[in-house]
C-alpha cells in the first residue's frame, strides 16, 4: 500500500479508490480509505457483498 501511495504522489493523482471485500475493508481503512458506498455484485450466480472505499490523497486548494 505504500507503493500505491508514492506511484499516486509521483503521478499527481489526487484520489485513491477501490472495490474491497468485506473481509478487506479493515485494511484499507487503517490506510485511511473510507466507506464511500455499500454494494452487491454477482459472480457466477453468487451474490458478494462489497465496498467502494476511496481516499483524497491532495486536497483542493481551489
Amino acid at each position: 500500500m505504500a507503493h500505491i501511495h508514492q506511484s499516486a504522489a509521483a503521478r499527481g493523482m489526487g484520489r485513491l479508490f477501490a472495490d474491497v471485500s468485506l473481509t478487506a475493508e479493515p485494511f484499507f481503512a487503517k490506510w485511511g480509505f473510507g466507506v464511500e458506498a455499500r454494494q452487491q455484485v454477482e459472480r457466477s450466480g453468487v451474490v458478494l457483498a462489497n465496498a467502494r472505499m476511496g481516499k483524497v490523497l491532495v486536497a483542493d486548494c481551489s
